[in-house]
């Protein structure tokens, strides 16, 4: 009897220290490295250039008036119409998308509207004919009549916010396959939006390092200048023979 109750508490020890190791341990799947993020369209590497845009200031507040035709021209030929709004110009934030302000914009293909716009104005985007993908950020609170009418290549329009008031009309004429995408958490959705079927954006884990900022770039050192080069030593002068 005692052989066997020797083996049993040694057993039920080691059962006990196992336990200990792996309450211990850290999940390898909640250990901090990822998180999920949004799979969003690609619009663009970084935010355009404020020469791209013409606007106003107002009450220390940036409206987008309209658009650098040659700048989007230029990106019509080069097939690189994608464009981050930025969030401030000239010290200001860009709180308004004004009315009409990229109407008949051939050159725009894709656009991400930032967190600091709360207003998409009438018309603002009617008549892009090659738009194809629309990101608006969480502080867009209203969008108003016919924004995106006859935005006909239009297929994908993601908002990371609740769902906004609108107008009417706001995607009249858009592509037949428009979708709508929201994140998920956000409130006001609901099976469709203006007439067009809603979907919730795809999450995707990604690296923590992937999300965190990116060191600045270091400026590429210039070569050191050669030192210029010192004029050939003009030999001096014989003097003439004289003659006798």
């Amino acid at each position: 009897m005692k052989p066997s109750l020797l083996l049993v508490f040694l057993l039920l020890l080691v059962g006990c220290s196992k336990n200990n190791q792996n309450n211990g341990s850290e999940d390898p799947g909640n250990d901090g490295q990822t998180t999920l993020q949004p799979k969003l369209p690609k619009v663009a590497d970084k935010e355009a250039s404020p020469s791209a845009f013409e606007y106003l200031v107002q009450g220390g507040q940036i409206i987008i008036t309209g658009y650098n035709k040659d700048f989007f021209a230029k990106a019509k030929s080069e097939g690189n119409g994608g464009v981050i709004i930025p969030e401030e110009i000239d010290g200001m934030p860009v709180t308004i998308i004004g009315n009409r302000a990229f109407y008949r914009c051939d050159g725009l293909t894709s656009v991400l509207i930032p967190p600091t716009v709360i207003n998409i104005r009438l018309q603002a985007f009617s008549d892009c004919k090659n738009l194809t993908d629309v990101v608006i950020s969480e502080g867009v609170t209203e969008i108003e009549t016919a924004a995106f009418i006859r935005c006909p290549e239009l297929k994908s329009v993601t908002f990371l916010g609740d769902a906004p008031r609108v107008g009417e009309d706001i995607f009249y004429f858009s592509h037949p396959h428009l979708a709508i995408s929201y994140i998920p958490g956000t409130a006001g959705w609901d099976k469709k939006f203006c007439k067009k079927p809603t979907r919730r954006v795809t999450m995707e884990k990604v690296s923590v390092s992937e999300v965190s900022a990116k060191p600045a770039e270091e400026p590429a050192e210039e070569p050191a200048e050669e030192p210029a080069e010192e004029p050939a030593e003009e030999p001096a002068e014989e003097p003439a023979n004289s003659e006798n």
